[in-house]
C-alpha cells in the first residue's frame, strides 16, 4: 500500500515568525538539579522559567528606574513660599 506516511501538504508544526535562540549555561550540579526540581514543581519548562525570571527582572528594573526618576523630580522641584 502506498497510501501510508510521507509528506503531506500543510502537515507538521508551523514555523515561528522569529526562531528561538539556543543558550547554554554551565551550573554546579546541585544548582542544575535544584533548577530542574523547581521547574518540575512549577510545571514549567526550563525556558519558560528563565523567561519568567527575565521578565520579572526587567519589570523590577523599570520600577526602580521610575522610582529613582520620581525621587530626582521631587528633589529638583523648587518649593515656593507664599
Amino acid at each position: 500500500m502506498s497510501g501510508h506516511g510521507g509528506k503531506r501538504k500543510g502537515a507538521g508544526r508551523k514555523p515561528r515568525l522569529e526562531p528561538r535562540k539556543a543558550v547554554t549555561v554551565r551550573l554546579e550540579p546541585e544548582h542544575a538539579e535544584n533548577f530542574r526540581k523547581l521547574c518540575e514543581a512549577k510545571e514549567r519548562s526550563q525556558a519558560e522559567q528563565i523567561t519568567e525570571w527575565i521578565k520579572r527582572a526587567r519589570l523590577e528594573a523599570q520600577n526602580a528606574q521610575a522610582m529613582a526618576s520620581a525621587g530626582n523630580e521631587t528633589q529638583t522641584t523648587p518649593k515656593h513660599d507664599h
